[in-house]
């Protein structure tokens, strides 16, 4: 991760708020710099400090190789107790963009690569932690569950293009992505998301330890 960090030059503009500066939006540091004729360094100080230091930047994407691949999909396979995605409870909205991993594996592992059936990692996606965690009847499409579903089209799901979108408290900014494929969102048998719009219905409810658990027991 560190030598990652490093590496300026691979950097990629991801996002500027001055508009003479747009022309840089989606290019390498490195390009940019040998366009310029100067070192990457000094390209990149020129772009930020021209943004008045609001530039947004991604480093060079890591894991992305054949062996990362197919060590990724066994370790997900491997273990009932490992599970997919993570999350630091929005600590680094701008600058994580794992939101989209679930998409990424059926994508790029599943559909792309081949290294497990689609059916197989939607479980892993859905019933493996829930069992896991001991949520009761959730997780799996069963008679007198929750209806909490995706829809999904299993030849075009996928992370969508991700993008800074500046509607936090504050003027703050957020990284995110709209996923391809996805055509609706059910929550307790009700559509809370169709064709990427919100219905406004809001079926859900706050899931407690030990009423809605069967690993912990109310007291």
């Amino acid at each position: 991760p560190h030598h990652s960090i490093s590496q300026f030059a691979q950097y990629t503009i991801a996002d500027v708020e001055t508009a003479e500066l747009e022309q840089y939006v989606g290019r390498r540091v490195a390009d940019i710099a040998t366009e310029r004729g100067v070192h990457p360094l000094d390209a990149l100080l020129d772009i930020v400090l021209a943004d008045d230091l609001a530039t947004g930047l991604e480093p060079p994407t890591v894991g992305t190789d054949d062996a990362s691949w197919v060590e990724r999909a066994r370790l997900l396979d491997s273990d009932p107790r490992v599970i997919a995605g993570g999350s630091d409870a929005g600590a680094h909205l701008d600058m994580m963009k794992t939101f989209a991993c679930h998409t990424s594996f059926l994508a790029e592992g599943v559909r792309n690569r081949q290294l497990m059936s689609f059916e197989r990692a939607v479980q892993l996606f859905t019933d493996a932690p829930a069992r896991l965690y001991g949520l009761t009847g959730r997780g799996r499409v069963a008679e007198g569950w929750f209806a909490d579903l995706v829809i999904m089209d299993p030849s075009t799901v996928g992370p969508g293009t991700v993008a800074p979108r500046r509607d936090l408290p504050g003027g703050g900014w957020r990284l995110h992505s709209e996923a391809t494929g996805i055509d609706a969102t059910i929550v307790n048998g009700t559509p809370i998301v169709v064709d990427g719009r919100v219905t406004g219905d809001t079926p859900g409810t706050v899931i407690r330890s030990g009423r809605d658990t069967e690993t912990v027991t109310a007291h």
